[in-house]
């Protein structure tokens, strides 16, 4: 479809262009003559424009350019450019609070280690104790309890 009058704007109904292609017409008082195309290269429509209208459609063409371009940006890119854009100081900060962090969730996690193991071997003396409950899990402050009276029953027997 052609459009040349000079109120035509692009409405919600108006596809969406990949690309446009523009020309000079012959005469010098026709304009910019414009073929917006899908990305399947069909072309949505034509406009021949009025010397008035050239500078309406650049801004229309310029706004839309933007827009793509900045559509293609990704999370990943983002978060790069922010990174790049952070004054030094600030990224070098933020680093170290990284690097922080990761000391400390490995400290968490040897702490974690260690009391894994020492509940894991308090479960198999209280399965020897216990015979017939292999699966069974014993209660966390029964256990310790339970542990605690063994302690005190072996540190009676070494005294007597």
């Amino acid at each position: 479809m052609t459009r040349s009058d000079d109120n035509w704007r692009p409405g919600p109904e108006t596809p969406r262009a990949h690309h446009f292609d523009a020309a000079f017409c012959g005469d010098p008082n026709c304009g910019i003559h414009i073929v917006a195309f899908t990305e399947r290269h069909q072309p949505i429509c034509e406009i021949v424009t009025s010397a008035r209208q050239t500078l309406m459609l650049v801004e229309i063409c310029q706004d839309y350019l933007y827009e793509k371009a900045t559509q293609r940006v990704d999370d990943q890119q983002l978060a790069d450019l922010k990174l790049e854009l952070l004054p030094a100081d600030r990224l070098s900060a933020l680093r170290q609070e990284l690097a922080e962090a990761k000391e400390h969730a490995e400290s968490l996690q040897f702490t974690f280690d260690l009391q894994w193991k020492a509940d894991m071997r308090a479960v198999a003396r209280w399965r020897e104790a216990h015979p017939g409950n292999d699966l069974v899990l014993p209660d966390r402050a029964n256990l310790v309890v339970w542990l605690i009276e063994e302690y005190e029953k072996l540190k009676a027997e070494r005294h007597d």
